[in-house]
């Protein structure tokens, strides 16, 4: 990792933690550097603790008594890290994990959300067809519209993740078509997906993984019973917008009836337009059997439902 580092090289290095703000602190009070950490002031605080002997002395290095405990294991790393990339000299930022957390949180508070920012690099980063994939996101947030109450999908969090994944869908063409729900649920689960939780980020993946093809149901097993029945439901949503779309085609498609009761999901559509529409109306017939493997029952009806 540290050649990696090397060869991209850079600009500035910045630091932000409790044990770098600490060797700052002690260099600053040894006269030892100025502002932020050098490499030489390191070898010299280095020699100073040396000498110092005892833990319990680091407190004439300006140490917090609350640090004491971990102070050399960060001066340790700190070490380390400069003498595995060269640095000669590192800046100190007056911000850590928890400022970035609650910067994270303003932007979704004024609808700037960091997670929409990441979903449209990977879109762009993996070459989506982004007209192909909205049309899919429109036709699953209607989808969920008509069934959430009914299937207790209404927490906004349940309409995000179903819009992230239709956005991605198709981010594992771009490494092959065999098996791509897979390889972007591969892609998905283990990329640095900036403003997700872990959590997120395993749904995200499962509900790509689960869109297409053979329904596994068991790859949801680890969820807890709440989120594994709310995470089959959306990827039954899901599935249903990529077969209507099928055609890849910028059509409009027509007013559908969805309803969901249990484990059941009734289609309706206006009638005739199945019979107009045989290759949309065979995908549903096969996608009635996935779903039926996986525990699900799919009804379609051209024309009006049969109580």
């Amino acid at each position: 990792m540290a050649a990696d580092y090397r060869a991209l090289g850079w600009q500035r290095v910045i630091g932000a933690s409790g044990s770098m703000v600490a060797v700052a602190e002690a260099l600053r009070a040894e006269g030892l550097a100025a502002a932020g950490i050098t490499a030489g002031g390191l070898k010299a605080l280095r020699r100073r603790v040396l000498k110092l002997g005892r833990v319990d002395k680091l407190t004439q290095l300006q140490v917090r008594a609350d640090r004491l405990p971990v102070f050399m294991g960060g001066f340790a790393i700190v070490l380390a890290l400069f003498e595995a990339l060269g640095l000669e000299q590192l800046e100190i930022s007056d911000g850590a994990l928890r400022q970035g957390l609650l910067y994270d949180q303003l932007d979704r508070l004024h609808n700037a959300d960091v997670r929409d920012r990441t979903v449209a690099q990977l879109a762009r980063r993996y070459h989506v067809d982004g007209a192909h994939a909205r049309r899919v996101m429109r036709t699953a947030q209607r989808c969920l519209e008509s069934v959430a109450a009914d299937w207790q999908l209404t927490d906004p969090q349940h309409a995000r993740l179903l819009q992230w994944a239709a956005q991605l869908h198709e981010i594992g063409l771009d490494v092959a078509h065999a098996q791509y729900h897979k390889h972007g649920a591969y892609i998905l689960e283990h990329a640095d997906l900036a403003g997700f939780s872990r959590h997120e980020q395993q749904q995200l993946a499962l509900l790509v993984r689960l869109h297409r093809r053979k329904f596994a149901a068991a790859e949801c097993a680890a969820l807890d019973e709440a989120a594994r029945v709310a995470e089959l439901r959306l990827a039954v949503l899901l599935r249903l917008a990529v077969v209507l779309h099928r055609s890849r085609a910028a059509l409009r498609l027509p007013r559908l009836t969805l309803q969901a009761a249990g484990n059941t999901v009734s289609v309706q559509f206006p009638a005739g337009w199945l019979e107009r529409h045989p290759l949309t109306g065979a995908d549903l017939a096969q996608e009635s059997q996935f779903l039926a493997d996986a525990g699900f029952t799919l009804r379609v009806h051209d024309g009006p439902a049969t109580p």
